[in-house]
């Protein structure tokens, strides 16, 4: 019987090996994967919300049990650096939220000027899946919601700021905006006292544009979006 060439074997051995190695690695690479998708879900599962742009569709709930699909992406979103001119400050340039919502903040913010109320800093608008993706993986300080799951993904929502003053809550500008954001459509959405409820932690800086007779009934009865809607 012919011998086969030592060279030979030696290469079918190595093919051999790189075989095995490129299997064992697409194996923990699905291993890896699949602990991701049990960490942030399986939103494609879920129909997404907020199909149409009327009223009912900005009164939606979003939370861990109501969280919006991978693919969603709110209709007619906006540029706020883009506005022609703004009573409030951003943090960087291409923040956006959907054009109803940002149009009644802008109504907003300029009736605080009108009150004396200046030095708001809009810190954050819409934002992406993928993105709330990354600030929910990366996340080492406080409550970050898991990607679904996070108002901003909507359009709806944007956090404040106010110059020189980190707790906002503390501020003229909290308080004007607690008292009045119901007039514009907006909502404090994570009120203090109320974390069994929402699942999130006191944020005074977050609000919700929920639609003007809602939210006038939300904050005038000083209650949350679940309680108003029976979650």
């Amino acid at each position: 019987m012919k011998r086969v060439p030592a060279f030979i074997m030696i290469l079918a051995l190595v093919v051999l090996a790189i075989y095995v190695i490129n299997w064992d690695y697409a194996r923990v690479a699905a291993g890896g994967q699949n602990a991701i998708d049990s960490l942030v879900g399986d939103p494609d599962s879920t129909p997404p919300l907020f199909e149409s742009s009327d009223e009912k569709s900005d009164l939606t709930l979003i939370n861990d049990d109501n969280p919006l699909a991978r693919g969603f992406k709110p209709q007619e979103l906006v540029s706020l650096y883009e506005l022609v001119e703004r009573p409030f400050d951003l943090i960087e340039e291409s923040i956006c939220m959907k054009a109803s919502a940002a149009q009644a903040m802008q109504e907003m913010f300029w009736a605080a000027q009108a009150d004396g109320e200046f030095g708001f800093i809009i810190t954050s608008g819409y934002r992406s899946y993928a993105e709330q993706t990354v600030l929910f993986t990366t996340n080492q300080n406080g409550y970050v919601a898991r990607p679904g799951a996070s108002e901003h993904q909507s359009g709806l929502a944007f956090d404040v700021g106010v110059y020189y003053n980190e707790n906002i809550e503390q501020t003229a500008q909290y308080r004007w905006l607690v008292e009045h954001c119901g007039e514009f459509g907006f909502i404090l959405r994570y009120p203090p006292d109320k974390e069994a409820i929402t699942g999130v932690p006191f944020e005074p800086w977050h609000f919700r544009y929920v639609g003007v007779p809602y939210a006038q009934e939300i904050m005038g009865a000083g209650i949350t979006l679940e309680e108003y809607l029976g979650h």
